[in-house]
C-alpha cells in the first residue's frame, strides 16, 4: 500500500497576498473555562485559515467563554486576531475582556449575560476607513420582548490603545433606534472600494433601512419594502460579488420556510427584484443561506436538506436540485446532526454550522460546481468542542470597486490579489491535482504554470485540473491580472508517492492514538514536533481502501471515525510530507 500526499513545502507571495485576511480566525463553542467541569467536551474551537488547504483547528477549555448566536471575529489585513465578541463583551487576542469592551449589548434577555447574545448575525465588524488602526463593531440591542430588537449600535474600537490589545473608545453608538429584526444583517462594500453598507430590517417587515458608513459619518436611509419577517431561525447573506443579497425565514406557525432573493445596488444601497421561493417541507424548520464564491450559485440550509439554485438560470428557483438530505446521524445519540447557517470560508468552501449540539461542522467542498459534483460533506470537520448556533457573521472583505461606475469616485482602482487552493480528489489518478483560483479584485486573466514546463493562460476563473508527469517536487505559480496590474501567488508542492505498508524501521516520532476503541472522536498527539508543521493521517480499512483523511498543524489533531463502520483501521501518519509510522485503531 502507499500513502499518498500533497503538501505545502514552501510559500512565495507578492506583498499584496498578505493582505486582506480579516476573516482569517472564527471561533465557535460555549461554557469553556469555568462554565463548565475540565476535561469534558465543552469549551472555545478555534479555526485558522491560515494556509488554503485544511483550517488549523485548537481547542481551548480554559476560555471562559459563551458563543450561542451573536458571533464575529476582526483579524488585521495579515490575517492575526485581533478582537472578537459573543454580543455581550468585546475580547482581546488574549482572550480577556477589552478595555471598555463589556456590555455592549445591555438588552432585555437575561440569559444573554452568562450565555452571550442569542442572536444569530447581530453582530458584524468592518475596518474604519481613513484610520490607521480602528475598527467599526455593530449590534443589535435586544427589545423590550422576544424576538425585536430596539437599537442599531456602533462601537469603536482603537486598536493603537493598551499595547496592541485595543480599547473601545466610543460604545453603544446608537444608529437607529426602531423595532428592528432580531438580528439578521450583513455588510457589503460600496461601489467605491472604501465605503460599506449595511442592511436592518424592521420588525414589522414593511421596511428596511440601508446605512451608508463612510469614515467619520453614517447615513441612514429607510425604504419601504416588504422585508421577511425573521425570529431566530434564518439567515441573510451578499453574494461575494455584492450583487445579490438572500434572506431566509424559518418555518412560523402559519407559513413554510421560504427564501427571498434580492438584486443589490452597491451605489444606492438599494434592493430590488425580489423573488420568493417556499420550501416544501412541513416538518422543518430553521433555514440559512450562503453564495458560492462565483456568485454563481446560492444555497439553502434547512435542518434537514440542503439545496442549490442556478442563479445564471432564466428562472433561479426553477432550477432547484436537492445537494444532500440529513444521514441520521446524531451525537451523542440523543441530538440530530442538523444543520442551519452557512458561512464562505476564505479557503473557498462552505462551512455549515449545527442546528443542535454538535463536535462536526459540515462542508460544501466545491461551492462552484452544479449538483452534487460541489460535495456537501455532512460531519465533514471534527472540533475539539460543541458548538451550536454560532457561525460567525462576516462580509466579504476582498470585494472592490466597481470600476468606471458613476460611484467610483475616489480612483481606488482594482488590482488583483492572486490566491488559490488545491485539492487532492482522487487516490487512483495521484498526479491529479485539483487547482481552486481564489482571487480577488476583478482578475481577468489568469496564467498557470505548473513548474513542470505546463503553462496554462485563460480568462476564465475557476477551477483547473492538471496531471503532472511523475512524483517530485513542483513550483506552481497563479499570475493574476488585469489592465491596473498583476499579483503573483506560488507554491512549491510535493505531488507523489511515500511508502507506508508497513511501520518504517526507524521512527521519527511517537504517536499514541486515544481512546482505542473508539467510538467517535480519535485524539493524536505527534510528540516532538512544533506547532507549524503539517501532520497528514490517512485511514486505511483492512482491505487496503482509502476511508479517510485529515491534516493539521502542530502536535496534536482529531480524526472523527463517527461515520465508518466497525472493524480494524491503520493510519498512515506523515510529518511533513515523511511518513513517520503506523497506528492501528478498533472502531467501534
Amino acid at each position: 500500500m502507499k500513502i499518498l500526499f500533497l503538501l505545502i513545502l514552501l510559500t512565495v507571495t507578492g506583498t499584496s497576498a498578505l493582505c486582506q485576511k480579516h476573516d482569517n480566525i472564527w471561533l465557535t463553542g460555549y461554557e469553556g473555562g469555568t462554565l463548565s467541569p475540565p476535561n469534558d467536551s465543552f469549551g472555545i474551537t478555534i479555526l485558522d485559515f491560515s494556509n488554503q488547504i485544511e483550517p488549523k483547528i485548537t481547542g481551548y477549555q480554559n476560555i471562559t467563554l459563551d458563543i450561542i448566536g451573536a458571533n464575529t471575529s476582526m483579524c488585521d489585513s495579515s490575517g492575526n486576531l485581533l478582537f472578537y465578541t459573543n454580543g455581550i463583551n468585546i475580547y482581546n487576542k488574549n482572550h480577556k475582556i477589552m478595555d471598555n469592551g463589556n456590555s455592549i449589548n445591555p438588552g432585555d434577555i437575561p440569559g444573554d449575560v452568562m450565555y452571550g447574545a442569542q442572536i444569530p448575525q447581530s453582530v458584524i465588524g468592518m475596518k474604519r476607513s481613513g484610520y490607521y488602526d480602528q475598527y467599526y463593531l455593530f449590534s443589535i440591542e435586544d427589545g423590550p420582548g422576544y424576538p425585536i430588537g430596539k437599537r442599531l449600535h456602533c462601537n469603536t474600537i482603537d486598536m493603537l490603545q493598551n499595547n496592541g490589545l485595543g480599547k473601545v473608545i466610543d460604545k453603544r453608538k446608537i444608529i437607529i433606534e426602531d423595532s428592528l429584526s432580531w438580528g439578521f444583517f450583513s455588510g457589503c462594500k460600496h461601489e467605491n472600494g472604501r465605503d460599506w453598507w449595511l442592511l436592518v430590517s424592521t420588525f414589522n417587515a414593511d421596511s428596511y433601512y440601508s446605512i451608508l458608513i463612510q469614515p467619520d459619518t453614517f447615513t441612514v436611509q429607510k425604504y419601504s419594502f416588504e422585508i421577511p419577517y425573521s425570529y431566530g431561525g434564518g439567515g441573510v447573506c451578499f453574494s461575494p460579488n455584492g450583487e445579490h443579497y438572500a434572506h431566509s425565514i424559518h418555518r412560523s406557525s402559519t407559513e413554510l420556510p421560504y427564501i427571498v432573493l434580492f438584486d443589490f445596488n452597491r451605489c444606492s444601497g438599494q434592493l430590488s427584484n425580489q423573488k420568493k421561493h417556499t420550501l416544501y417541507n412541513e416538518d422543518h424548520f430553521i433555514v440559512g443561506t450562503a453564495f458560492s464564491p462565483d456568485s454563481k450559485l446560492l444555497y439553502a440550509f434547512d435542518d434537514r436538506v440542503t439545496y442549490q439554485y442556478d442563479l445564471t438560470a432564466p428562472d433561479i428557483f426553477a432550477s432547484e436540485a436537492i445537494i444532500a438530505e440529513w444521514n441520521g446521524s446524531l451525537y451523542y445519540n440523543i441530538w440530530p446532526n442538523n444543520w442551519w447557517q452557512g458561512q464562505l470560508a476564505p479557503d473557498g468552501r462552505i462551512y455549515v454550522n449545527n442546528s443542535n449540539s454538535n463536535v462536526n461542522l459540515h462542508r460544501v467542498r466545491f461551492p462552484n460546481r452544479k449538483g452534487v459534483a460541489c460535495q456537501f460533506v455532512q460531519n465533514d470537520i471534527a472540533t475539539p468542542t460543541i458548538n451550536a448556533d454560532d457561525m460567525p457573521n462576516l462580509p466579504n472583505y476582498r470585494l472592490g470597486p466597481v470600476d468606471g461606475s458613476a460611484c467610483d469616485t475616489l480612483g481606488l482602482d482594482n488590482h488583483p490579489l492572486a490566491r488559490f487552493r488545491w485539492d487532492f480528489e482522487d487516490t487512483l489518478t495521484p498526479l491529479r491535482v485539483t487547482f481552486t483560483d481564489l482571487s480577488a479584485y476583478e482578475p481577468e486573466h489568469w496564467k498557470w504554470l505548473f513548474g513542470d514546463g505546463v503553462v496554462y493562460d485563460t480568462t476564465a476563473s475557476g477551477e483547473v485540473f492538471h496531471s503532472f508527469p511523475a512524483p517530485g517536487l513542483y513550483t506552481v505559480c497563479l499570475v493574476a491580472s488585469n489592465i491596473n496590474s498583476a499579483d503573483t501567488l506560488c507554491y512549491a508542492i510535493q505531488v507523489g508517492e511515500m511508502v507506508g505498508s508497513t511501520a518504517p524501521a526507524e521512527q521519527v516520532h511517537h504517536i499514541a492514538a486515544f481512546p482505542n476503541p473508539v467510538y467517535q472522536l480519535l485524539s493524536l498527539q505527534v510528540q516532538g514536533i512544533a506547532d507549524w508543521q503539517r501532520v497528514d493521517a490517512v485511514i486505511y480499512d483492512q482491505l487496503g481502501r482509502v476511508a479517510g483523511h485529515t491534516a493539521w498543524r502542530g502536535g496534536t489533531g482529531q480524526i472523527n471515525m463517527a461515520e465508518l463502520p466497525g472493524g480494524v483501521y491503520s493510519l498512515g501518519i506523515a510529518v511533513d510530507g515523511r511518513a513517520t509510522g503506523i497506528v492501528r485503531v478498533v472502531k467501534i
